[in-house]
């Protein structure tokens, strides 16, 4: 199943993306070279390497790096085949690429897909993927690497491709995507520690538990649900858990700044205030309100109750935030004059909204039961939006929906492994609809 998605600014990527070598691959090449050694299929210089280095050197290594183009390491001297050529070009980001993230779940595997779309050839495939620890509940694009973490650099803080992921954990694990392979995430904002004690200390702590388990300082102590990044204030995130707290991340201190206790009950989403220079903040609860807040003074600048159990929110184009869930119903706030207008599309629950803003007045949703359509939401509609074209994938719950800011399409998967783009320009209904 998909449970979550997101699409990555255009040209975010390095082109060519680093491939770290882990501790297992080595161990295959070990045991390769071992039997190698036990077949007497070795070569003059690999006894000369075994010697000058020492049995065993391997088992100390951790990771190594590797490149996708051979050619660009200093040693290379071997002309590539037209196989490897071939590998080299199917790694390599391209200019037109259009890049989403999603997160997979099979059986206990928790999986995060780099997936590549082209709108020139229509192809869709999975360019690489990389195991996690939990169940994704939220991505989001994140471009901002500490000090201490920004390699081979002058120590000044950065920007970069990285991966924001909100778990079951209670923490924020932020990996950085333009590393193949990395085993790990880059850095973890709050999130449990584990440490197995002896039966001695068990004893000692009279618990029958053998597995201690402590809360980070700062962190989260439930499932993150949300958070978002500024990119005008790139080293700071917020995020929202299913513990009521809002918090305020500094990603250069890797610390909690501050918490804020404005909901009653879950918060399910959070929100930059859009085109706001001011620290302004937009959250939904499972207390079934809106809130806007300053982060600086607290104080509440607007406070809506709605009537039913969120699951999705989203901005549109022009600054309106579109919350749905439960039993269809929709709820659509203008903050320019803090009208709202709601509505009720079917009966069933909308778990996903696709806007995106190269598609003003183009809306995504999907619903439990495998419903999803394609409504018309400009300015005339925006009361009773008009459905454009509509679907229902069989034996299929979909889960999460998504448009995108810089070309015309939206993204949206499910139940059934199955992760769909909508590419809008090549739709009739759609085109018909907007000429």
């Amino acid at each position: 199943m998909f449970s979550a998605l997101t699409f990555l600014p255009q040209g975010a990527l390095m082109e060519k993306p680093t491939v770290m070598m882990t501790a297992e691959d080595l161990d295959e090449i070990t045991k390769a070279e071992m039997k190698m050694y036990e077949t007497g299929e070795v070569n003059s210089d690999m006894e000369e390497d075994e010697e000058h280095l020492g049995a065993g050197v391997t088992g100390i290594i951790t990771n190594a790096m590797t490149y996708i183009d051979p050619k660009d390491d200093e040693y290379y001297n071997h002309e590539a085949s037209d196989s490897e050529t071939e590998e080299i070009e199917d790694m390599r980001f391209r200019k037109d690429d259009i890049v989403a993230v999603v997160g997979r779940v099979e059986d206990e595997s928790c999986m995060i897909n780099i997936v590549v779309f082209n709108m020139k050839t229509q192809a869709l495939y999975v360019h690489h993927d990389f195991a996690i620890s939990s169940f994704p509940l939220a991505l989001k694009y994140v471009s901002y690497i500490p000090s201490e973490l920004k390699a081979e650099k002058d120590g000044e803080p950065g920007l970069g491709a990285l991966l924001a992921i909100g778990t079951f954990e209670h923490g924020i694990e932020v990996w950085d995507l333009d590393t193949v392979d990395s085993g790990e995430p880059l850095f973890t904002l709050g999130g449990v520690d584990r440490k197995r004690l002896s039966a001695r200390e068990a004893k000692r702590r009279k618990t029958k538990k053998r597995l201690l388990e402590t809360h980070r300082e700062g962190s989260h102590t439930d499932a993150v649900l949300d958070f978002e990044w500024n990119e005008k204030f790139p080293h700071l995130l917020l995020s929202c858990s299913s513990d009521g707290l809002i918090k305020l991340w500094d990603m250069e201190e890797q610390k909690c700044e501050k918490d804020f206790d404005i909901h009653t009950d879950r918060v399910h989403s959070i929100h930059w205030m859009p085109d706001k220079d001011a620290l302004q903040v937009v959250s939904v609860g499972f207390d079934q309100r809106i809130v806007v807040f300053d982060l600086q003074s607290e104080e509440v600048i607007f406070d809506h109750k709605f009537e039913f159990e969120p699951e999705c929110s989203s901005f549109d184009a022009e600054g309106r935030l579109y919350v749905a869930g439960a039993d269809g119903n929709v709820i659509i706030v203008n903050f320019e004059d803090e009208s709202v207008i709601d509505y009720k599309l079917g009966k069933e629950t909308i778990t996903g909204i696709g806007l995106g803003a190269a598609t003003p007045g183009l809306m995504l949703v999907t619903k439990l039961d495998g419903q999803y359509a394609v409504y018309d939401v400009r300015e005339e509609l925006i009361e009773s939006p008009a459905v454009i074209y509509e679907n229902k994938m069989n034996q299929t719950r979909l889960f999460t929906a998504c448009g995108c800011d810089q070309f015309p399409i939206a993204a949206f998967g499910g139940s059934n492994g199955e992760f769909q783009i909508l590419n809008y320009p090549t739709m009739p209904a759609v085109q018909e609809a907007f000429q």
